[in-house]
């Protein structure tokens, strides 16, 4: 019997021996499909899944795993997940800069994310933590919070924090230990400062609600308004953009203890009120000389007589947004008040570009400054009033001295807001502009309900302006989110003007546009 020689045995794995890193798993495995493309390009490609599927992707196989863990950043956009799945994305995410986005975050697992969020502050970006609607938060339950803001937190630049409970003042009195260098943006909605701080030094916009509460034994709500209404300075003296909601009065706004440099300014007023103390205090407010700087202005519910007022200081605001306004006038004066269904109202200065006008009644009161519109390349006008502007009115006088127009946009409500441009006057005029390439035409959402009548003679002034003068200047026509391309189209136009001409009336539905200027034509729904 022939002796038997032992074989030598071979070392088995050791446990002490750290994992093998992504290039040398990548070696090992050559056939593996990933091993085939750059490790960047593999990155590039886990980054564009959305997280559940990256989650997937990882469980693969080990190769496919090792890849994905070893890629921080992958980990680091957390949105909407549970509280275990923050803690473990949180932990995966390394040194990598972290974005945290809950939009419906549960009272319950406040206090686990909180705790999660408070270890990795220092590498954390962007925090926006929404409590859901009815949490029914208090002090005692967002408590677990204050430890987050407690942590330094070195390259934080947002912090939105929401809930719509009773108001909660935020303990800490040093946010973040006195140490976020780089925070730009605060909201707060739900939560009050309790106190200046450093870290607030350095932030640039900021968005909040202001507190109020209702006494039940005075003739009216007694408001309380938000500490910082009316010490905005001293809570953020380098604010550049400031958006306050809800506020109770105006009184309460300190034209003295607003930031110098603020550009643009947010004020929507908690109760609609026209006292016309108001409107002086606020527009004395607006146009004193620490706003030198401003260039957005954004009202909601502004009090009566204010709007003439702004209008008429042409020096004091460059670009003025109002929401919440629609115009009617009653006997000599216009009074604005508030509706859901209202558009805006853009009025512009020396500088502006744009022009948005909305509204639904006389715009006598409107008065803009006539050397602006020079500069206008884009102009949007609209419902109800829009067949009186075109008449005669400010907007049409300043359409026809836009001369470096570029893009028209005319919402409709009913059928006469659209003779204009088929007028044989000064509606071709416009339409000949030298500069005008984009025509848009459109109704709003509640017009799909019934249709929208048009004489036949109106189609056919407006296609024949069309044809005669924007033929060699209009790039695009969009009719009701339809769009034709002029240099392409333009023989259809002709060959249909006939059935235009013919009917006794069009009903303009989308089908109908399509079978009167045309079968087969490209359609761009995007418009």
């Amino acid at each position: 019997m022939p002796e038997h020689t032992p074989t030598s045995l071979q070392p088995g794995p050791s446990y002490d021996q750290s994992p093998p890193t992504v290039q040398e798993a990548l070696l090992r495995n050559p056939g593996n499909p990933l091993a085939q493309l750059p490790l960047e390009l593999v990155y590039t490609i886990f980054s564009m899944l959305p997280l559940p599927d990256r989650i997937r992707v990882a469980l693969v196989c080990k190769l496919w795993r090792l890849v994905a863990l070893d890629y921080a950043p992958l980990w680091a956009d957390i949105q909407d997940v549970g509280p275990f799945a923050v803690h473990n994305l949180l932990a995966r995410s390394q040194r990598a800069p972290v974005t945290l986005v809950m939009t419906s975050l549960h009272r319950d697992d406040l206090a686990c994310i909180s705790l999660s969020l408070a270890d990795h502050m220092d590498h954390v970006a962007h925090v926006e933590l929404r409590l859901a609607p009815g949490s029914n938060c208090t002090s005692e339950t967002v408590r677990p919070l204050w430890t987050a803001l407690r942590c330094p937190a070195p390259v934080l630049q947002v912090l939105r924090l929401e809930h719509s409970g009773e108001r909660i003042q935020i303990e800490p009195p040093n946010l973040f230990d006195d140490c976020a260098p780089r925070l730009r943006v605060m909201q707060l909605t739900g939560f009050d400062l309790s106190a200046p701080c450093a870290v607030l030094e350095s932030v640039t916009a900021f968005s909040g609600a202001a507190s109020w509460d209702a006494t039940p034994h005075a003739d009216e709500a007694v408001m309380r308004p938000m500490a910082f209404a009316s010490r905005c300075r001293d809570f953020f003296p380098g604010l550049s953009q400031l958006q306050l909601t809800g506020l109770p009065d105006y009184a309460v706004l300190k034209v003295d203890k607003f930031p110098k440099g603020l550009v643009a300014l947010e004020l929507s007023f908690h109760a609609w009120l026209d006292r016309t103390g108001d409107a002086k205090h606020l527009f004395n407010l607006l146009s004193a000389a620490n706003f030198a700087s401003m260039q957005t202005l954004v009202l909601e519910s502004p009090p009566n007589g204010l709007v003439p007022r702004l209008i008429a200081a042409d020096e004091s605001i460059e670009w003025m947004l109002l929401e919440g306004i629609m115009y009617r006038p009653e006997g000599e004066v216009s009074q604005a008040y508030p509706d859901g269904a209202c558009l805006k109202v853009l009025t512009t200065s020396m500088r502006s570009r744009s022009f948005r006008c909305c509204t639904n009644g006389s715009l006598d009161d409107i008065l803009l400054n006539p050397l602006v519109f020079a500069n206008l390349v884009d102009v949007v006008v609209g419902p109800h009033a829009l067949y009186e502007a075109f008449s005669g009115s400010t907007v049409a006088t300043m359409l026809m001295q836009a001369t470096n127009l570029e893009t028209l946009t005319i919402v409709l409500d009913y059928w006469p807001g659209f003779q204009p441009l088929g007028a044989p006057g000064w509606g071709g005029q416009v339409l000949s502009l030298r500069n005008l390439r984009e025509v848009r035409i459109s109704a709003p959402p509640n017009l799909a309900t019934y249709p929208l009548q048009m004489e036949p003679y109106i189609v056919l002034y407006f296609f024949e302006n069309v044809l005669r003068m924007g033929r060699r200047r209009l790039d695009t026509l969009a009719l009701f989110g339809i769009s034709f391309n002029l240099d392409n189209e333009i023989r259809a136009f002709q060959r249909q003007r006939l059935e235009a001409t013919v009917a006794e009336h069009v009903v303009y539905y989308e089908l109908d546009v399509m079978t009167m200027l045309g079968r087969g034509l490209p359609i761009d729904r995007n418009i």
